[in-house]
């Protein structure tokens, strides 16, 4: 039975984003750390280290409600990852969103740093201008 719709049709750009979006998203697994509470024998907190344990594709998924299969075609960039869910990955791993996106703007827009750092410049020549000495 043929499908009721048509498969999306990717641009190279959105294979190669999504690409990037699953190596990071394997990077942030692979180096999840954690804080691990030490207590006495009172109860009280002794010390905190820092644990660094990996983290599976079925724990991520349960976080991102999907299937473990999901997380596999995600890494691999086969399938795209929503930006909620890129959000949802992001406060689990306790990490900035940027870390997932901020490649975006590179990918789209490869100058626009050049751009931002003109800017910078012709707002800062010619703002302040020094008294003039009368003396």
């Amino acid at each position: 039975m043929p499908r009721p719709y048509k498969s999306a049709i990717k641009s190279n750009l959105q294979k190669e984003i999504d690409i990037e979006v699953g190596k990071r998203l394997r990077q942030a697994r692979a180096s999840r750390g954690f804080d691990k509470k030490i207590y006495d024998a009172s109860g009280c907190i002794v010390d905190i280290k820092r644990v660094h344990k990996p983290c599976t594709q079925t724990e991520l998924a349960k976080v991102l409600d999907c299937t473990f299969q999901q997380i596999q075609k995600f890494e691999h960039g086969r399938n795209t990852l929503s930006l909620f869910k890129i959000f949802l990955a992001a406060k689990f791993f306790k990490l900035d969103v940027k870390e997932f996106t901020n490649f975006y703007q590179k990918k789209l827009y490869p100058s626009i740093e050049d751009i931002l750092l003109k800017d910078i410049e012709t707002k800062l020549i010619g703002q302040y201008k020094p008294p003039i000495n009368s003396s």
